[in-house]
């Protein structure tokens, strides 16, 4: 593929996110035996990767990536159409 350019939507202007990344949270603590609640509390304007840190305390570096990977994964395959409109 050939671009001239990329467009990238990090505060939600183009394509609000809040609805898929919230609900990976909640799916994510509640994996985890966590409140959904204070997960979602937690995460706000702070990076995923320092989240999965501060909410998994003692586990290795390789799993906290690993999760990383997995919520990235879950956030892009669950934007649905309805959810990508122009706001």
């Amino acid at each position: 593929m050939k671009c001239k350019g990329f467009l990238f939507d990090l505060d939600g202007t183009l394509v609000d996110s809040l609805p898929v990344v919230e609900r990976a949270w909640s799916n994510w603590a509640k994996s985890r035996s966590l409140d959904p609640a204070v997960v979602l509390d937690f995460i706000h304007g702070k990076q995923a990767i320092t989240s999965l840190r501060h909410f998994m305390p003692g586990e290795s570096e390789e799993t906290i990536q690993q999760q990383f990977s997995l919520l990235e994964k879950v956030e892009a395959d669950e934007i649905e159409a309805e959810e990508i409109q122009p706001k």
